[in-house]
């Protein structure tokens, strides 16, 4: 049988979408799979649900799955022996133990973890334009101790807009390779003018490989900071002053 339509075309339609994920559960469902549907951030909710399932036994317990996202939230949050990863490319597919992997990160760096998954761009917060989120993996490892201290501001419940401001617009310079004593703003003044300095007459600038302003920044840093917070407390309900929608 031949699609009606294209897939990017059925699934731009917000319906489209909701019915195919009922009746993929409904399928499921009676094949006795259990299905458990996130109504916030799909990775987080994939990550509890393996948690609680090691907590509970003794047996080994496997996630599938290739995200990277997944695999950092496991290291910073897992406490378990039993819990592994199936990368789920390869012939035979890759199996890796949790605690083997935390072994390669410092305690500061776990504690910060879901921090940079949020900042850099996960389900519920986007990411910078023609930034790797990849590429956060080395900023971390090149943190100085006072700037991951920064950055634990984004796990505290009771920071205030102008901390969670400043440490969002700490990292997002250290992303773009700028000096951390510098403000957003500066910056993007200084690489435009060496861009615009080098480019033809006729050339076209693109001002969105240019940082984020400082004020675009922050908006983003406090859906990151809502997000973080939701991860911690696992609440669905936190107030929404922390939301990019009342902070406009």
């Amino acid at each position: 049988m031949n699609p009606v339509k294209k897939q990017e075309e059925y699934f731009g339609t917000e319906t489209n979408k909701i019915r195919f994920l009922s009746n993929l559960i409904e399928f499921f469902g009676n094949k006795d799979i259990q299905v458990i549907s996130a109504s916030g951030d799909a990775d987080y909710l994939i990550v509890s649900t393996a948690l609680e399932i090691a907590a509970s036994t003794l047996e080994p317990v496997i996630l599938v799955g290739n995200d990277t996202d997944l695999q950092c939230m496991l290291v910073e949050r897992c406490n378990y022996n039993n819990l592994y990863v199936q990368l789920d490319t390869g012939n035979p597919a890759k199996i890796f133990k949790v605690q083997d992997a935390q072994a390669n990160v410092t305690e500061n760096q776990r504690s910060v973890l879901n921090v940079v998954h949020c900042l850099s761009g996960c389900d519920t917060s986007s990411t910078v334009f023609g930034k790797q989120k990849g590429s956060t993996w080395n900023v971390l490892k090149e943190m100085k101790s006072n700037e991951i201290e920064k950055l634990k501001v984004f796990c505290n419940d009771s920071a205030s807009h102008t901390q969670i401001k400043s440490a969002g617009e700490l990292f997002l310079l250290l992303w773009y390779g700028c000096p951390a004593t510098s403000t957003v703003d500066k910056q993007r003044y200084l690489m435009y003018n060496k861009r615009i300095s080098k480019m033809k007459l006729t050339s076209t600038f693109k001002l969105e490989t240019l940082p984020p302003t400082l004020d675009a920044d922050a908006q983003h840093s406090f859906r990151a900071y809502h997000t973080v917070q939701q991860c911690l407390w696992m609440s669905e309900n936190l107030n929404e002053m922390w939301s990019h929608v009342s902070d406009m």
